[in-house]
């Protein structure tokens, strides 16, 4: 929920998983506004879908998504997207280093960009914590999204 980001990175692609939950996307989705216009819109901050925003019912995105061997996996707030674009968060995961000093630079390079708001990053490697320098063929991501009423989750 919210505009917290989980990205694949897979051979030298990176795959947002999942999808904000702002009116700016919204209006993307709706094609009223380009993806371009999102970023600098001033909806961009607004969500629709948040823990502790006073939403009734939430409606949490879960993915599935099936890994391979040197794949990266990103969990970030918007802390970092919003000052940090996702090419160089892309190079900067695609560098040999450990999952930590990447997290450590990304936070860095957010901080440097102005840093207005929280920036939590966490950084997993699939099978170590060194990236594997085998070329990888990139396919589409596995993944599948599914729906749970927060009630359900709610219950336990």
């Amino acid at each position: 929920v919210g505009d917290s980001r989980c990205y694949l990175l897979r051979g030298d692609r990176l795959s947002q998983l999942t999808t904000d939950h702002t009116v700016a996307q919204k209006l993307v989705e709706d094609g009223t506004l380009e993806p371009e216009e999102a970023r600098a819109s001033r909806y961009n901050s607004v969500l629709w879908n948040a823990l502790g925003g006073g939403v009734s019912e939430l409606q949490p995105q879960v993915i599935r998504a099936t890994l391979r061997p040197a794949d990266t996996l990103v969990l970030c707030s918007d802390g970092l997207t919003a000052h940090v674009p996702d090419d160089r968060i892309r190079d900067i995961l695609a560098e040999d280093r450990s999952a930590q000093d990447a997290s450590a630079e990304l936070v860095r390079l957010a901080n440097e960009g102005g840093g207005q708001d929280n920036i939590t990053v966490v950084v997993a490697r699939v099978g170590g914590d060194r990236v594997v320098k085998t070329p990888l063929e990139f396919s589409a991501v596995d993944t599948q999204t599914i729906e749970i009423p927060w009630s359900t989750l709610a219950a336990g």
